[in-house]
């Protein structure tokens, strides 16, 4: 997997939240991050993988000092929160808390409860009000500031960044019906949805296919040239998968420019009756 590839996602991807992303996010050295960036991982979750992807942006930017990650705050013995980040950047305090997140959306899609994760455990509406009004406030609460006091960080400015795709039933996403909730940056990344019965349409609109695994679900550049598959080869495959297991998949189309892939776009392949029935088993 080249995680250049995913690095350079990460930083060009828009922000769920806003339509500029801050100033902390620069291109580092390729060269002098190549040993943390092939580290192995604790976590192999998406989630630890953007983080650890942004870990590395972070430590690299020489406007931010004095880099925190995953501090737990607790009262009385008992968790209340963590700040995913905390730094000085250009000397101010700041706290950042970040997410990733790929949301299928079905009914009305500009109410954010209806914009699902795969396993329809997660949802937009829960997650935005977790870290708008939760985490993001954590420096707000008494605990939190006792915490940011002991080490330093008093009057700190918070921050959330979100990245991911927002996944649109698959007539909308060809119509171009990209309606979704108003908090969200309009300029976010696309896809498409569809039950398994009705994948024949999408298979015949590319004849290159990969199928995303994750922690990579996010550049499709950081894949060999093997992993490709014809829309016959991914047919069968996705027959032999939905015969076991109930999981959404996710797939990108692509071509090949210059030696390298090109998205040309991507979706889950999702089990009938999703999202009332939820999936049962894991990929």
């Amino acid at each position: 997997m080249d995680k250049i590839a995913d690095l350079k996602w990460l930083l060009e991807a828009p922000d769920f939240l806003s339509q500029k992303d801050p100033e902390i996010l620069l291109i580092p050295d390729v060269q002098a991050i190549q040993d943390t960036l092939n580290a192995p991982l604790k976590r192999h979750t998406l989630g630890a993988y953007f983080e650890h992807l942004l870990d590395i942006i972070l430590m690299e930017n020489p406007d931010i000092s004095h880099l925190e990650k995953n501090i737990q705050v607790f009262e009385e013995k008992r968790t209340v929160g963590e700040f995913d980040f905390l730094f000085r950047f250009r000397n101010k305090p700041t706290h950042l808390e970040v997410a990733i997140k790929y949301y299928l959306g079905f009914g009305d899609l500009n109410h954010p409860e209806n914009w699902l994760g795969p396993k329809t455990i997660d949802r937009l509406d829960l997650k935005l009000d977790k870290m708008l009004g939760h985490q993001m406030k954590l420096s707000e609460t008494p605990a939190g500031q006792e915490k940011l006091s002991a080490m330093g960080f008093q009057g700190v400015e918070a921050m959330g960044l979100i990245k991911g795709v927002l996944f649109y039933p698959f007539d909308q996403w060809q119509a171009e019906n990209f309606s979704c909730p108003e908090t969200i940056n309009l300029d976010h990344l696309k896809g498409w949805w569809l039950h398994f019965p009705e994948r024949a349409q999408v298979l015949s609109m590319s004849e290159q296919w990969i199928i995303l695994q994750k922690p990579h679900w996010l550049s499709v550049q950081a894949y060999e040239q093997t992993s490709v598959m014809n829309s016959s080869e991914l047919d069968h495959w996705v027959q032999d998968y939905f015969a076991e297991k109930t999981m959404p998949v996710q797939v990108c189309a692509v071509d090949m420019q210059d030696g390298q892939f090109q998205e040309k776009h991507r979706g889950f392949i999702v089990p009938q009756g999703w999202p009332h029935q939820r999936p049962s088993r894991h990929p």
